[in-house]
């Protein structure tokens, strides 16, 4: 039941729909540069914290069937540990830059 509802909700969540208000408010802001960061900055919050929510509520609702899912996932991650920290810092750094640069 949860796996058919993937693909609608990835099409609710990157619906231009969804994300058109929230652009004119950006392109229509007095400081587009400082709003359009923070909007970009929101999405890669939201999408991280839907990829840390993911494993956690697949662990809820099919624990046994997923263990061996996790547990690959985890040891990709612990294999990774260091590119996945690169790339964090690389982007929060090119926000705090844009955003020093925006003012």
């Amino acid at each position: 039941m949860s796996a058919e509802l993937i693909p609608l909700a990835l099409v609710v969540a990157l619906s231009p729909v969804s994300v058109l208000p929230a652009l004119l408010l950006v392109l229509y802001s007095t400081r587009p540069r400082v709003a359009g960061v923070s909007f970009a900055a929101g999405w890669v919050v939201g999408l991280a914290g839907s990829m840390t929510a993911l494993p956690v509520l697949a662990h809820v609702v099919a624990a046994k069937r997923l263990d061996h899912l996790l547990d690959r996932l985890r040891s990709w991650i612990q294999r990774r540990q260091a590119e996945i920290s690169a790339v964090a810092l690389v982007v929060i750094g090119a926000v705090l830059i844009l955003t020093a640069v925006g003012d």
